[in-house]
């Protein structure tokens, strides 16, 4: 009876300490994907959740890109995570993979860690100018070499919002 008792005891605690951090590690956002021109870097001062103000290097989103042709120099990906700076950067962070799939079944994947400490203490959605290149120069090239419609994806892989996923299709002439 006592050994029943301690089993039962040791199960309830273990499912009570399992279920937060399920529910914890489930939580999905929105992410938008666009594909863009270029990104400009910009200065700005911002506050840390501990209160101290820093200044930082932030983009701004050049014009949208909708389809990329002879001239096109390169490709950025700008991903709106709809969720706070400050839950965004959080230690551990969140890795971002982006995977391109191309006209000939061709797979490019990129893996980008989003993480600062201590984390913006901003509420707005966290936005963030990813710029996808190749051991070669940039990935337009690749794209120049491969015309079709190409798709991109992408996933947060690991983090507080692992699973949250975008997706995006930019043709290539």
């Amino acid at each position: 009876m006592r050994i029943v008792s301690r089993l039962v005891l040791i199960i309830m605690t273990a499912a009570a300490v399992a279920v937060p951090a399920a529910a914890a590690a489930a939580r999905t956002v929105t992410i938008t994907l666009s594909p863009h021109v270029s990104c400009r870097k910009h200065q700005v001062f911002v506050q840390l959740t501990d209160g101290s103000v820093v200044q930082v290097t932030h983009t701004t989103p050049g014009p949208i890109l909708h389809r990329v042709t002879a001239t096109t120099s390169d490709v950025f990906l700008v991903a709106r995570i709809h969720a706070g700076w400050a839950q965004v950067l959080r230690s551990p962070g969140q890795l971002l993979t982006v995977t391109a799939a191309g006209p000939r079944k061709e797979t490019w994947a990129w893996q980008f860690l989003l993480r600062r400490t201590p984390p913006l203490a901003d509420p707005t959605d966290y936005v963030t100018c990813l710029r996808l290149r190749t051991k070669n120069g940039s990935f337009a090239t690749q794209m120049h070499r491969h015309p079709g419609v190409w798709t991109f994806t992408a996933v947060i892989t690991r983090g507080r919002l692992a699973g949250s996923t975008a997706k995006t299709v930019l043709p290539a002439l």
